[in-house]
């Protein structure tokens, strides 16, 4: 498939741990997606590190467009 090397014109999502992947792509490659979709994130996996720890820390370049969603029912 042909992907666009114009980061405006690429978008990676996903849900559930699909949207811990795309938030990881956001974070290890900052300025690579012009949107990012995130539905459904287990932000409680891995003790909630990415939550607490990694999204905080990250200096970098986020995607123009973000969704994010999620529930608000709490373990």
């Amino acid at each position: 498939y042909f992907v666009s090397s114009e980061p405006g014109l690429r978008a990676f999502g996903g849900s559930s741990f699909g949207g811990i992947n795309a938030l990881c792509a956001a974070l290890r490659y900052p300025g690579a997606f012009g949107g990012l979709l995130v539905e459904s994130p287990s932000l409680w996996f891995g003790e909630e590190r990415m939550l607490r720890q990694e999204v905080p820390a990250f200096k970098g370049e986020w995607p123009q467009r973000v969704f994010l969603a999620m529930g608000t029912q709490v373990r």
